[in-house]
């Protein structure tokens, strides 16, 4: 672990990846890990909601058009 931050209610742990595995069956034909595999949840204000459809890009609204 790097450091532990205390933000009053709770404390946050920040920590270095030395390496990960991932399943077989969440990697794409080109060998890249895909988040949409994966079936996630997320809470938020006392509801679940599923998660994995991919909506954009980091930078879409910024990209040059393809000439």
């Amino acid at each position: 672990m790097e450091k532990v931050i205390n933000l009053g209610s709770h404390s946050m742990f920040a920590a270095r990846v030395l390496s990960i595995d991932a399943d077989e069956r969440y990697i794409n034909e080109k060998g890249a890990f895909d988040i949409s595999k994966c079936n996630l949840i997320a809470y938020a204000n006392g509801g679940y909601y599923s998660l994995g459809k991919k909506i954009g890009t980091f930078g879409f609204s910024v990209r040059k058009k393809k000439r």
